[in-house]
């Protein structure tokens, strides 16, 4: 896709585990297949790409940009596990039906906890959520490309802690911020 590469996605629920499985021998998405090639992890499937495909427009720029496009990217890992504990309780609510047994299994077993205790907390948890969204919280929606004019994988590894979610963007305000993080749907 950003490489110029013709995709063919094929949709996944969250109670396809067993598939992802066979494809990948793990459980998570994305999964690129490429051949006989099966990379899984959206950091890992960049640097395949980039690599494989070093004649097709640059997800990087250079190696500055590459060692940034890797902090973005464990820094959205981090803020993945800090939304965790905001969204779980709801977000199962925006799953497919048949999706939200295993959804409400495997993140139990994860946390511990059921998803509401998990979640009971907004007001601490946000509290956490507040530093890792800062650095993003100045950027317009003109300026979302943060590695400038082009949609480098720095932005696609910033915008997935978002997008995924379907209620938050970098922009956020605090007024959004606690409607989001005191329960409002």
């Amino acid at each position: 896709m950003h490489k110029g590469l013709e995709v063919e996605y094929r949709p996944t629920r969250f109670a396809d585990v067993e598939t992802i499985k066979q494809l990948s021998g793990q459980p998570l998405v994305p999964i690129l297949v490429n051949g006989a090639t099966v990379v899984h992890d959206s950091w890992r499937i960049a640097l395949y790409l980039e690599d494989r495909f070093p004649e097709w427009p640059t997800l990087f720029g250079d190696d500055a940009a590459r060692a940034g496009a890797r902090c973005i990217n464990l820094w959205s890992d981090t803020l993945l596990v800090t939304l965790r504990r905001l969204i779980y309780a709801d977000f199962i609510w925006c799953l497919a039906p048949e999706d939200r047994a295993y959804f409400r299994a495997s993140r139990e077993k994860e946390l511990g906890q059921t998803l509401e205790a998990a979640c009971a907390d907004r007001r601490n948890g946000r509290r956490g959520l507040t530093p890792c969204v800062g650095p993003w919280s100045g950027c317009s929606p003109s300026k979302i490309f943060s590695a400038g004019l082009t949609r480098a994988i720095a932005t696609i590894l910033c915008s997935r802690s978002f997008s995924g979610h379907g209620w938050a963007a970098p922009t956020i305000s605090s007024s959004q911020e606690r409607r989001w993080t005191d329960g409002a749907r």
